[in-house]
């Protein structure tokens, strides 16, 4: 196999050099390298060989290599190779360019609010179209095919729900050049609009009118908050419930954070809220250690399987040096010999379970003082915080989780791009297997339209009240 892949490499190469136009930036003998470095970092390191096939990835390698020996632009050769690292069906897989054009954008923001595409935002200065609008078809097509056939097959796949989302916000950008957009719309009165906007220079979008978006509901003048930063808001609910909403979980600094604010801010309440629907994760271990402030017993792990045990020490290594942080910092071993680790070659892709023990759900008694809103911006590492919670008995309320975890990867390529991809495939304490699938709250609640318009967090309202239900009346 290897040989046959440096064969059909050379003869891309040399077939490569005589294509001329005017519009490659990038040579193709960089172009062909970068795609053949995205097929063996995947073969060595990804650890979700269930969801595609070995052989079909060496298949979606050849017909990549072709598509780019044809590519003309930079922007074709950039979606070619989005679209193949696509194939790995991983919703932690991206591919960025740090001199990648600008994007161009409409004067419009979405989010997806019972299935539908609604307008979040709208710049009032170059549109009329009212906020909590809600968009049927975009240039003739279902709003939802539209999307799929333009952005759907150069990003992975994660929940239903979380996949919708992510396209509603891709659909107000492009990077193509002279790109107009034509929308059939409904107000919010029943209005019919059929309207056409042109994508715009970033700088150039002003007097942004935001719809109703709210972290907390109209009752929010019930609350108290009592600390707030970049990483977290603490709040006091009628002074016997506390609502913690946490936005990320990148560094142990954020454990040490909330420890304090439980003892020294909002302490001895009868029962904790905790929010990470707007958490796109960080570390496990912070995951833990968080929890570690509602439970102090040891924490069932969850259940790894990898090609071999030194793809996930790849991973830690590559995102740590992406984003910079030591491992102190994010809360892992700092023994880890990430040099060796990072340049290990690993060829066989035998699987091996890192843990084989699973925690039978139906014996987990619930904690009675606490509660986890998650939703499908919920992912990775905070996907991880919604499994731990559910193996120790922390009932979990809102929408299915993103279905993107698994110890990323983040890797060069000579073409100047960062590849992301998993490489180790997560299984919850509980046996579920989350990835593409989510985790599945224990009550299953949708924010509604309705509610959307008038302001009401339907999320926030029902962890509430079922708080309330849990604490005794005084």
């Amino acid at each position: 196999m290897k040989k046959k892949i440096w064969i059909v490499l050379l003869a891309c190469l040399v077939s490569g050099c005589s294509v001329k136009t005017e519009d490659r930036q990038i040579p193709m003998e960089t172009r062909i390298q970068s795609v053949s470095e995205m097929w063996h970092y995947a073969k060595s390191y990804y650890g979700n060989w269930q969801l595609i096939s070995q052989s079909d990835w060496d298949d979606a390698y050849y017909e990549t290599l072709e598509k780019v020996r044809a590519s003309k632009t930079d922007s074709e050769y950039r979606s070619l190779m989005r679209q193949f690292g696509a194939r790995l069906q991983d919703g932690h897989f991206s591919l960025t360019w740090e001199n990648e054009p600008e994007e161009k954008r409409i004067p419009l923001q979405f989010t997806i609010i019972e299935g539908k595409l609604i307008v979040s935002a709208a710049a009032s200065f170059y549109t009329e179209i009212p906020v909590s609008s809600t968009v049927n078809q975009i240039n003739g097509q279902y709003w939802l095919t539209y999307a799929e056939d333009t952005i759907g097959k150069e990003i992975g796949i994660q929940t239903p729900g979380t996949r919708q989302l992510i396209l509603a916000q891709l659909l107000s950008y492009t990077k193509e050049e002279a790109k107009e957009i034509t929308l059939d719309l409904v107000t919010p009165q029943g209005e019919a609009l059929h309207e056409t906007l042109s994508y715009l220079d970033k700088d150039d979008l002003i007097l942004w009118t935001n719809a109703a978006n709210p972290l907390l509901d109209k009752s929010k003048n019930k609350f108290l908050t009592y600390h707030t930063s970049p990483m977290m808001d603490a709040m006091i609910y009628q002074d016997r419930i506390g609502y913690i909403c946490l936005r990320s979980l990148k560094t142990i600094g954020i454990a040490e954070e909330l420890e304090e604010v439980m003892t020294e801010v909002i302490k001895d309440l009868d029962f904790y809220v905790l929010d990470i629907r707007i958490n796109a994760g960080g570390s496990g271990a912070v995951a833990k250690a968080i929890l570690n402030c509602f439970y102090p017993d040891a924490i069932p792990d969850l259940i790894l399987y990898h090609q071999e045990m030194d793809s996930y020490d790849v991973g830690v290594f590559s995102s740590l040096q992406a984003m910079n942080l030591s491992s102190e910092e994010i809360g892992e071993s700092p023994e880890l010999d990430h040099d060796r680790r990072r340049g290990e070659l690993m060829a066989d892709n035998q699987y091996y379970t890192a843990s084989g023990t699973s925690v039978d759900i139906n014996t987990v008694s619930p904690l009675p003082n606490v509660a986890i809103l998650i939703g499908n911006r919920t992912g990775s590492a905070a996907e991880d915080m919604a499994a731990y919670a559910q193996a120790i008995g922390i009932p979990l309320i809102g929408g299915h989780t993103a279905g993107a975890t698994g110890q990323v990867a983040i890797l060069n390529l000579t073409d100047g791009a960062k590849m992301m991809f998993s490489t180790v495939r997560v299984v919850s304490p509980c046996g579920q297997d989350s990835l593409n699938q989510g985790i599945h709250p224990d009550y299953e609640v949708e924010q509604t339209l309705e509610d959307y318009e008038e302001g009401i967090d339907t999320m926030l309202v029902y962890a509430l009240n079922f708080a309330e239900k849990q604490i005794e009346p005084r």
